[in-house]
């Protein structure tokens, strides 16, 4: 009967339970710094993160009713011995099941011990593979396919040992239990072959099989508990390093235009999670209006997080930012990101996906007149032209591209419509001499309108002589260019 009930409500409980599982991992993912995000991204995927969700829902769906319906028939057997066959029966058993459930507890923690280890060993293959799959040129190219395929190889066999182990254990905490039934049965097995008590015999009998069958049934739910623990373990650990999300005490106000509007950086350091420097450190720098800004530095100083930093992605540790003469934490964030254009430094594309999809995943209101202007704009089309042999340029793969020409596209996708900020990190990546110069022209076309303008470049040939200058420092004080110099000591 509980099978059957279990079985009844099973489908809302599964649909529930996925729900949840799967928007709390979402909500996670949109607290979380974008910073940490695309190292956690680059480190483990979102494979490991998707299959914790997939076991939460399973946990909470089907492994724990199922061990609480076991429990309730195990009680109820255990009700019906005393009732029926004695307190003393049932004071045999409990003495019985204590010393075996202490064996049953052993092996279920070296079960769990083998499951962690197997997981773990399971995310470092999936990055095996991935690394196999996705830099596959790079590797061959350096003549280190081989190695790193043996090593996947070897953690696929050290992976294997574990499962191996998984399994031996598992068996064992699934024989416990009948081996305890079976020593329980030697009493009733000596007295009926004594002639005592042979009237309790097949009551003994019928509470036997019963307690075996639910006994069995209880040690394969909590195993299956068990082995899930490591996915549900790396679940909760992303969604407890996400930031909780803090309602602002006030109304936050409306930034206002941009394009006039005063930004000021103010002894601005930011410290990302798990890091011990701050990229960048005290950074302060007036940005002019009528000006472009370019932010310069080393790699790892912290241009990026200053980017993300004026975009409200991400807080300051020490310092502000103005617009406007407005506080970083007095400003609506959300409002002021719909009148942006953001291109990440390695932005998202899917290569399965045509050009006219993947711009509009950001632009999805955007008209095919108005793609192909913007891809005119950045100095793309042409090569689009060259790719469609015959089909039209904006139902071209994506992944048919190369980086330059996906840079640009990129590009194209953030200038649709009129952004009054415009933030590009390292928009000359993967771009030949004849495209850098097209893309100087272009940020100086985009800074004398009324957008402001943000590059982050390491090749400064594509800024702009009339762009103000800023360099970042890493956990040091940052010095400012194209502003005046501090006062002499």
């Amino acid at each position: 009967m509980l099978a059957i009930g279990r079985g009844a409500l099973g489908g809302l409980a599964f649909e529930r339970a996925h729900r949840e599982a799967w928007f709390e991992l979402v909500a996670g993912v949109r607290r979380h710094d974008p910073v940490w995000l695309r190292a956690q991204f680059e480190r483990e995927g979102v494979v490991l993160l998707a299959n914790g969700a997939r076991v939460t829902a399973e946990y909470r769906a089907s492994e724990l009713p199922r061990v609480a319906s076991s429990l309730l028939a195990s009680l109820a057997v255990l009700t019906a011995v005393v009732v029926r066959l004695g307190a003393l029966w049932l004071g045999a058993g409990l003495l019985v099941f204590s010393v075996f459930g202490g064996l049953t507890a052993l092996a279920q923690r070296r079960l769990r011990g083998a499951s962690e280890r197997a997981y773990a060993r399971f995310g470092e293959n999936v990055q095996g593979l991935e690394l196999l799959v996705g830099a596959a040129a790079e590797l061959r190219a350096h003549r280190v396919e081989a190695s790193i395929a043996a090593q996947t190889e070897r953690g696929i066999a050290a992976m294997a040992r574990e499962e191996r182990a998984v399994r031996r254990y598992g068996l064992i905490a699934s024989l416990l239990p009948l081996a305890a039934t079976l020593v329980l049965g030697l009493g009733p097995l000596r007295a009926w072959l004594a002639g005592v008590a042979a009237h309790n015999w097949a009551e003994a009998a019928i509470f036997g099989v019963t307690a075996l069958a639910l006994g069995t049934s209880l040690m394969h739910d909590v195993e299956a508990l068990l082995r899930s623990a490591p996915e549900r373990r790396t679940l909760r650990r992303f969604l407890a390093a996400a930031a909780a999300v803090v309602e602002p005490s006030q109304p936050r106000s409306r930034a206002k235009p941009l394009g006039q509007s005063s930004v000021l950086f103010e002894d601005l350091s930011i410290v990302h999670p798990g890091a011990r420097a701050a990229t960048p450190s005290a950074l302060s720098c007036e940005w002019q209006p009528g000006r472009g800004l370019a932010v310069l530095g080393e790699n790892g100083a912290g241009k990026t997080s200053l980017a993300l930093c004026l975009l409200g992605l991400v807080h300051p540790t020490r310092g502000t930012i103005r617009l406007g003469g407005s506080r970083h934490d007095e400003i609506d964030w959300e409002d002021l990101r719909g009148r942006v254009a953001y291109v990440a430094q390695q932005p998202y594309i899917a290569a399965s996906w045509s050009v006219a999809e993947n711009i509009r995943l950001l632009a999805p209101g955007a008209t095919d007149e108005a793609i192909d202007a913007a891809l005119e704009r950045v100095g793309v089309r042409a090569s689009l032209v060259a790719h469609a042999r015959g089909t039209r340029p904006l139902d071209v793969l994506a992944g048919e591209l190369s980086g330059g020409e996906r840079r640009r596209v990129h590009l194209a996708r953030a200038l649709l419509g009129a952004p009054e900020l415009v933030v590009l990190d390292e928009p000359e990546a993967g771009l030949d001499e004849a495209a850098r110069a097209h893309l100087r022209a272009l940020l100086e076309e985009l800074a004398s309108g009324p957008a402001r303008v943000l590059v982050i470049a390491h090749d400064q040939s594509i800024v702009p002589e009339a762009f103000q200058r800023t360099r970042c420092r890493r956990g040091e004080v940052a010095a400012t260019e194209g502003s005046d110099p501090p006062p002499a000591p």
